[in-house]
């Protein structure tokens, strides 16, 4: 047996912590999303105590400019706009091609939710 740790669960162990960060340093909620990177990643729609929604996206301003189903079951659900951010982690290649994976680790782990599905973990 290795002792060898699953690279892609500790990238999706970093990338918990980076979506995990406080409230005031994740992205505000602007209407044409400017502020989120429009780079490869994965975020988080959060409140201001948990993670609400986690997604994967090859560009994630894109993917908020388009609309996204859980910024609107926030204010269905009565949250107000300012207490709504969007978290994000960007990755570079060779991670890209992994954010399935990633995503898959972080929903099983997290269990956010508005996310609808949890992916059954890999035995």
């Amino acid at each position: 047996m290795s002792d060898d740790k699953d690279p892609t669960r500790e990238k999706a162990e970093l990338i918990l912590q980076a979506l995990k960060v406080d409230f005031e340093l994740c992205h505000e909620l602007l209407k044409d999303f400017r502020n989120v990177p429009n780079r490869p990643g994965i975020y988080a729609v959060r409140d201001r105590e948990k993670i609400l929604y986690i997604g994967r996206s090859a560009n994630i301003r894109t993917r908020f400019q388009g609309g996204h189903k859980a910024l609107g079951w926030a204010l269905i659900d009565g949250l107000r706009a300012q207490d709504v951010r969007i978290a994000t982690a960007i990755v570079e290649e060779p991670w890209v091609r992994r954010l399935p994976a990633i995503e898959e680790y972080l929903l099983v782990a997290l269990r956010p939710f508005y996310n609808v599905q949890y992916p059954s973990p890999r035995g």
